[in-house]
């Protein structure tokens, strides 16, 4: 073999088996070349363990620590549902809701018995003040305005003048 081929070998020499290791060896005593080259990768293994086995400690690490840990335990913010949730859901609210649905049942009911003895008043007057609604006459009357909208619907026209609408409404109402 020559120096091309144990080249390769140097640089894998701890991956190789027993036998390959024992023939670069033999080739190291004899190759003053390939014995330097070895050294060097020898060396720059050795650094790149180094490097692997040192662990990088940041600037300031212990703040960066104290900063993470506290952002840890912070509790985090409620959103508002949560605050209206916890809001009513307290005893104090419990309280104040119960006795405001009683008051206002309370004026309901106050109010309800005052209308009652109005409308008994009422009824002992008499009708001059009531109104009597007649459903025929009010459905003439909302079928004639809507006929009237229908009947000058076609009149109207962004493209005409206001005169051509007045003629168009008077030979309709003819």
């Amino acid at each position: 073999m020559d120096c091309k081929e144990f080249e390769m070998n140097i640089y894998l020499y701890p991956e190789l088996s027993e036998k390959e290791r024992n023939q670069v060896d033999a080739h190291l005593h004899t190759c003053q070349h390939c014995s330097t080259l070895f050294q060097e990768v020898k060396h720059a293994q050795q650094l790149i363990q180094q490097a692997a086995e040192k662990k990088p400690t940041p600037l300031h690490a212990a703040r960066l620590t104290g900063s993470i840990m506290s952002k840890i335990i912070q509790p985090a913010k409620p959103t508002w549902v949560e605050r209206i949730d916890q809001l009513l859901l307290s005893q104090r609210s419990k309280y104040l809701l119960s006795i405001s649905s009683s008051l206002l049942i309370l004026a309901f009911f106050f109010q309800s018995f005052e209308d009652s003895l109005q409308t008994t008043g009422a009824k002992n007057e008499s009708m001059v003040k009531s109104v009597i609604l007649n459903a025929k006459l009010f459905r003439d009357n909302f079928s004639h305005h809507k006929a009237k909208r229908a009947l000058f619907a076609d009149c109207r026209s962004p493209f005409q003048s206001n005169q051509y609408y007045l003629n168009c409404v008077k030979s309709k109402l003819k």
